[in-house]
């Protein structure tokens, strides 16, 4: 089965009184892992990921897109808050078969 797992990177800085020195604080914190419902080949593997906000902001969620190998391209909605049962389920969209090798999100 192929999988993914996601991760919450808090990063913040803090600027010191002489402008010049920075405190940085980072936390990584686990959310929550996607698998695939049905058994893959060995050659199966996702090729790319890419991830934006969805609004309105202070819902803290995020669409996932990934393209496999096999030309599937799965679409998962995370949220920051995390998930109590530890993964989560997502669409599943298939194209010609061939590789999806790029995704990209185009601004309205």
């Amino acid at each position: 089965k192929l999988s993914m797992e996601f991760y919450l990177l808090d990063h913040q800085t803090t600027e010191m009184s002489d402008h010049c020195t920075a405190s940085i604080n980072s936390n990584v914190s686990f959310l929550c892992s996607y698998r695939t419902l049905a058994k893959s080949t060995i050659d199966h593997r996702m090729n790319i990921v890419r991830a934006i906000p969805l609004l309105p902001a202070d819902s803290r969620c995020h669409l996932c897109l990934a393209g496999d190998s096999d030309g599937l391209l799965h679409i998962v909605v995370i949220s920051e808050l995390g998930n109590s049962r530890g993964t989560t389920i997502g669409n599943l969209f298939s194209d010609s078969g061939r590789p999806v090798l790029c995704i990209e999100f185009l601004p309205l």
